[in-house]
């Protein structure tokens, strides 16, 4: 996994394709909504699918980032998308804005050798599919990722949902190789509007007939429950770790954001519109991992024909990010305009 670069070419004529036959960008979902499918995450994002026979993981549950001579100093991206309620506009605009992310984080030199993974959480007390985890890529092969997402749109109703099922999935079940080689940590990104609970159940008291355990969803069988606290710590030792919390839903962020401030600190922000999730984490990683000021990124925005309002949203947010804004919430709005002028894979310039 992680071999091939991305072409924006590719990507419209795949969209293209399936306009013309008349599939859903989300197949898996309709096909699922109208009672052809089952219930029940992709192959691709199946959390138990286990590493192949060439992996010094195989047959065990990890996804990796390896390095290379293709990918010399992969940068490792997970983007677990809350997919209950109104939060599927966030995993529908983060699927329209694949091409612009990949030519911010590459052509600009925002990130190397950019690996993304794709992951999808709902509420494993009451979700049918609550965990739903991809692998890192950095070619095509992600956009057939997010569109294989089943977005079940329902969650629990109880202001949190599963959240540090993902985190402890990213922690246990993922290699990072630049990490552990080079000292390179990864970004692991949740995006939603509820809070995680507590525990990292063992055992998880669920509807339809059936009852999730850690153990159906990842494989593990644990001896006592995790606190949540405990497994993001965990998972900060490969990655750094943020949360956009999207304001379209039904709690406020008084309701949501201390919970997650206390884990991650002033990594816990507020994105003010779902459909800017991949003009954030292009700015972040240029000002994180790619070492630009705020007035380059700003400079490259405008460059690529961002609005002047994209453009002072994205600066305030990664102000706060960089600049030790004690926790001070950070907002983000806006969208980045389509760059359809690339023919082929991607390249740093």
């Amino acid at each position: 996994m992680g071999g091939g670069s991305y072409s924006d070419a590719t990507y419209h004529a795949n969209v293209a394709a399936a306009a013309r036959a008349g599939r859903s960008t989300f197949d898996h979902t309709s096909k699922i909504h109208s009672g052809a499918s089952a219930a029940a995450a992709h192959t691709l994002l199946d959390p138990l699918t286990k590493a192949g026979p060439d992996s010094p993981f195989a047959g065990k549950v990890m996804r990796e980032v390896t390095i290379s001579d293709e990918h010399p100093n992969p940068t490792p991206v997970a983007v677990v998308l809350d997919v209950t309620g109104s939060n599927t506009a966030a995993a529908m605009a983060v699927h329209a804005k694949l091409p612009q992310l990949f030519g911010l984080l590459q052509r600009k030199g925002y990130a190397e050798d950019p690996q993304i993974l794709i992951a999808a959480i709902g509420d494993a007390y009451s979700d049918r599919v609550p965990l739903q985890v991809g692998q890192f890529e950095s070619d095509n092969r992600i956009d057939a990722m997010v569109e294989a997402m089943y977005l079940e749109g329902a969650g629990g109703g109880q202001m949190s949902e599963t959240y540090e099922l993902a985190a402890y999935y990213l922690a246990r079940h993922t290699y990072l190789e630049p990490w552990h080689k080079q000292g390179r940590k990864g970004y692991a990104i949740f995006i939603g509007d509820e809070k995680p609970y507590g525990m990292v159940r063992r055992n998880f008291s669920g509807y339809y007939g059936k009852n999730h355990t850690l153990e159906s969803l990842t494989g593990d069988s644990l001896e006592a429950d995790i606190s949540t606290k405990d497994i993001f710590e965990e998972l900060k030792e490969q990655y750094e770790v943020f949360f956009l919390f999207q304001k379209q839903g039904s709690y406020s962020v008084d309701q949501v954001l201390p919970a997650w401030k206390e884990l991650l600190g002033e990594r816990a922000l507020v994105l003010e519109d779902p459909n800017a999730v991949c003009e954030f984490i292009a700015g972040l990683l240029g000002m994180l991992e790619g070492g630009f000021d705020i007035d380059e990124i700003e400079a490259d925005l405008k460059a690529v024909g961002a609005n002047a309002s994209a453009i002072k949203a994205a600066g305030k947010a990664l102000a706060t990010v960089g600049g030790g804004g004690g926790g001070t919430v950070a907002t983000s709005d806006g969208s980045l305009p389509s760059d359809d002028t690339t023919t082929g894979g991607t390249s740093r310039i």
